[in-house]
């Protein structure tokens, strides 16, 4: 019985070794099996390519075919796994189209039924819209879109924009400025810290009722600077401070100060958390450097005004430039603007009350 037994059992393990060979696939020899390897460069490469691709195709089809082409610039960049190519472009959006609208649509374009594209869209000091088009990590296209702008845009509400004036000076400036001061519209002038003049010309800003803030300029200690000038309500920051931003930060915060950055690229990003920790206002404004800036910056400068509420501009106190922007800040007070000193007009930006 044992045997028999036996028997049986090596049959049903024979039909099942049958089985097996039956239906179980077959597996290549070692040498025969391709060796598969997937970098995360190639795929990322092959992503923003695929992007760059899709960007054109359905954008240049549809919206920017129609938008007047202002630049178009490739540039290299650097990551872990290589480098590739950003493409760069910038249009003219015509007076009769307003650049937001045109981002929005070209954010549902490019990411409807493309999940894998990542788009952010942004507007700048400048009234620009900036369309960033991410591969995963990987910036793949920027999209620039900038609007056509008159002079003076149509006012609207009860509540007129206020418009914030800084004429910047130069060391050595001070002594041949009195004459703007007689300028019956408030604005501000942001004088050297160490000047031989600031404390002089700051006293008769004072008198003549106008604001009065300091330039930190490179090595000047930011610190000192602050207890240079007095009646201050702020700091330009001209090129990176020196000192210790802790120290920088309590000090203004204690005075109740506020930080313009020119065009937001001055100040130091450890600098700038230091001052947002400490709950110091930080305004970026653009800043008029050259003559030939003079009509583009003041038109963006009502704009500003005009949709946000409130702007502020800083100027170089130059005898090319500082006359035309004050002549600028009289006739927007009669085009129904109101001129303000810097605390209102950071007041009105914060609450967002506008116009």
């Amino acid at each position: 019985m044992t045997s028999l037994r036996a028997v049986i059992a090596l049959a049903v393990l024979a039909c099942f070794a049958a089985l097996a060979l039956l239906y179980h696939p077959h597996l290549p020899a070692d040498d025969a099996v391709p060796e598969i390897i997937t970098t995360g460069k190639v795929e990322t490469e092959a992503t923003v390519a695929s992007v760059q691709r899709h960007v054109d195709s359905v954008l240049q089809a549809t919206i920017l075919r129609n938008l007047d082409p202002l630049f178009d610039q490739e540039e290299e960049r650097t990551d872990q796994f290589g480098t590739w190519i950003v493409r760069n472009r910038g249009w003219l959006v015509p007076a009769n189209r307003h650049p937001s609208a045109v981002s929005r649509r070209i954010e549902m374009l490019l990411t409807e039924n493309h999940p894998e594209q990542i788009v952010y869209v942004t507007q700048t000091a400048a009234l620009h819209f900036e369309v960033r088009i991410y591969a995963g990590a990987r910036l793949a296209s920027t999209l620039l879109l900038k609007p056509t702008l008159e002079r003076w845009p149509k006012l609207s509400g009860d509540r007129p924009p206020l418009l914030s004036v800084v004429l910047v000076l130069a060391p050595g400036q001070a002594r041949s400025t009195r004459d703007w001061l007689e300028q019956s519209h408030p604005f501000a002038l942001a004088l050297p810290a160490f000047d031989a003049f600031s404390l002089r010309l700051a006293h008769d800003a004072v008198i003549q009722r106008k604001e009065v803030l300091v330039t930190i300029d490179g090595d000047d200690d930011a610190k000192a600077s602050l207890s240079a000038i007095p009646h201050i309500t702020g700091a330009v920051i001209l090129e990176h401070p020196a000192g210790i931003p802790g120290q920088f930060s309590t000090m203004l915060a204690d005075r109740n100060l506020l930080v313009l950055d020119p065009d937001g690229r001055r100040l130091p990003t450890s600098w700038r958390t230091t001052l947002r920790e400490a709950s110091v206002p930080i305004v970026t404004a653009e800043l008029i450097a050259e003559p030939s800036d003079i009509d583009e910056m003041l038109t963006r400068h009502h704009h500003r005004a005009q949709q946000k509420g409130a702007s502020v501009l800083l100027a170089m106190a130059t005898d090319e430039i500082a006359p035309t922007v004050l002549a600028d800040l009289a006739e927007a007070a009669r085009r129904g603007y109101r001129p303000a000193f810097l605390p209102e007009v950071m007041h009105r930006l914060e609450s967002g009350l506008a116009p």
